[in-house]
């Protein structure tokens, strides 16, 4: 059965017509009809026509030429469970990876895959991509999902209020972290800042003293020191372009980096270590910029850093003494 001014939907075996009727409604015999009276309102008589409006099926708004039949399971109730597991499974994803996934698997469960599918695969792939949205929509209203740009993560379902509470003490315990790590992160680099700056102060002065030193005198900088025992066997390989070394140690040993020499050579004035001279507060605030100055009273506070406390051996430490860092 079908009729112009309606569509046909099939759900299985069953087909099912929606159909927009003219209706019209008899006056009773028994109720004489009222003589017109002219109005006395200023507003004109308004009068609401009957109007008929089909359920919110997905599919409704097909047109007639695509004869598709929808299937139940399409439904925002079952997407919004479907999104929902997926943004849980990933913890963090997009609306794009969760919307492919899901048309491929809806896909697949209905032996959709071949071309002569081709026409219904548009369609429904439109509506599953509309479905999704507006899932991912209701959940980000119910808190259960957050949203930075792109990214989706996921949040967790309603809880009680213990629960809750508990979610909230731990993100600010990881949030306390991070906190923590970033100011350690900064109390260094401004000792590294404070170290550089110092050498390079030291270099003028010995340069407007004494002039610049001999080429073969300077160590330039970033460079590494390696430290090992006297007794130890090493073997060093070097390759052609000298940009690549290969040593071979029988003992342990350390490696240090240009900030930890300087750092040893006393160029950090004992920053790190909370030894600062009070007479070098001046030079320091010098170094370090007006916006970073307020971490100087909390490193000297107590704030030590985690580098290790082994000294360089005589003659690395010597060879540093004896030298023009630059």
């Amino acid at each position: 059965m079908s009729d112009s001014l309606g569509h046909r939907m099939s759900f299985g075996n069953t087909s099912v017509v929606v159909k927009q009727e003219g209706v019209s409604y008899p006056i009773r015999a028994s109720i004489p009809r009222r003589q017109a009276q002219p109005s006395t309102s200023k507003f004109p008589e308004v009068r609401v026509a009957p109007c008929f409006r089909p359920n919110d099926l997905l599919g409704c708004d097909l047109p007639l030429e695509n004869k598709h039949s929808v299937d139940k399971s399409m439904g925002l109730r079952h997407f919004s469970t479907k999104v929902c597991e997926k943004v849980k499974e990933k913890g963090r994803t997009n609306y794009n990876q969760v919307a492919d996934e899901l048309v491929a698997e809806y896909f697949a469960a209905n032996n959709m895959n071949s071309e002569e599918f081709l026409e219904r695969q548009k369609f429904d792939q439109k509506n599953i991509r509309r479905r999704v949205y507006d899932a991912l929509n209701v959940l980000l209203a119910m808190n259960i999902i957050c949203k930075r740009k792109k990214d989706i993560d996921w949040v967790g379902l309603p809880a009680t209020k213990a629960g809750e509470i508990k979610r909230l003490q731990e993100e600010r315990t990881k949030l306390q972290e991070r906190i923590r790590r970033k100011k350690e992160t900064i109390q260094e680099l401004i000792v590294q800042l404070v170290a550089y700056k110092s050498l390079v102060w030291k270099n003028r002065e010995l340069e407007r003293e004494n002039g610049r030193p001999p080429e073969n005198s300077i160590l330039y900088l970033p460079f590494v020191i390696i430290n090992t025992s006297k007794s130890t066997t090493v073997d060093c390989a070097v390759s052609g372009d000298r940009s690549e070394f290969l040593f071979n140690f029988d003992q342990p040993f350390e490696v240090h980096d240009d900030f930890e020499a300087l750092k040893r050579l006393g160029y950090s004035h004992g920053l790190e270590h909370n030894t600062l001279n009070p007479e070098m507060m001046e030079h320091i605030d010098e170094f370090i910029p007006p916006a970073l100055r307020g971490y100087i009273p909390k490193i000297l506070g107590g704030h030590s850093t985690r580098w290790s406390p082994e000294v360089l051996n005589y003659q690395a430490q010597s060879y540093l003494e004896a030298g023009y860092l630059a």
